[in-house]
């Protein structure tokens, strides 16, 4: 039986062929990671699960973007910042610096005052 469009269901056909064989191909590698053994079950560390120590903190998830760079600032920084350097990194005001870092106390972040002899308060997370 011969058809008006042989050709194009010829070719149809040998891409189906070409997408079954990938197909078997990404099963038969999903067949091969579940035999492997599996890793034992991660700590459930304040609703996240965390596996392994990733390059973000756990923490900092949840938060907010504006959130989230006060939190990084701090946290990479081994010695603590005045609402200044805060201010001149992110560069944002001194009243939205302070909201932040209030808001970043009120979800729980431990974050440190330290006054030793000076006027300006430094911060940096306990």
């Amino acid at each position: 039986m011969q058809y008006q469009n042989e050709k194009t269901i010829r070719e149809m056909n040998e891409l189906l062929k070409g997408y079954v064989k990938t197909i078997d191909a990404i099963t038969q590698r999903i067949d091969e990671e579940l035999e492997k053994p599996s890793k034992p079950a991660a700590p459930n560390l304040g609703g996240f699960a965390v596996a392994s120590r990733p390059k973000y903190d756990w923490r900092a998830v949840a938060f907010t973007p504006a959130l989230r760079d006060v939190f990084y600032l701090l946290k990479n920084r081994n010695y603590p910042v005045t609402i200044n350097t805060i201010c001149r990194e992110l560069d944002i005001a001194p009243t939205a610096a302070r909201w932040r870092l209030g808001k970043l106390k009120e979800r729980g972040v431990e974050i440190e005052t330290v006054r030793t002899g000076k006027r300006l308060a430094k911060y940096r997370i306990a």
